[in-house]
């Protein structure tokens, strides 16, 4: 399925899988990866189940994920 066919809603839940896939690939666990990005344990949890959340939390977990490889790969 194209991204342009997706509602925003759907959008929001891919991504979310996305993520939550990311991390988990990581070894990390919510609280570990929330406490890197700077951001609340239920922030990182609504946006890995979709349910919405700000590019702000978005771009800070991202950043979270990158300094948790960074610091796994030496």
């Amino acid at each position: 399925m194209a991204v342009v066919n997706l509602t925003p809603e759907e959008m929001e839940a891919a991504l979310g899988d996305k993520l939550k896939a990311l991390r988990l690939s990581r070894n990390l666990d919510q609280q570990t990866l929330a406490e890197r990005a700077g951001v609340s344990v239920r922030a990182l949890r609504s946006l890995e189940s979709g349910q919405g959340s700000t590019l702000k939390t978005l771009v800070a977990v991202l950043r979270g994920e990158r300094l948790a490889a960074e610091s796994r790969d030496g």
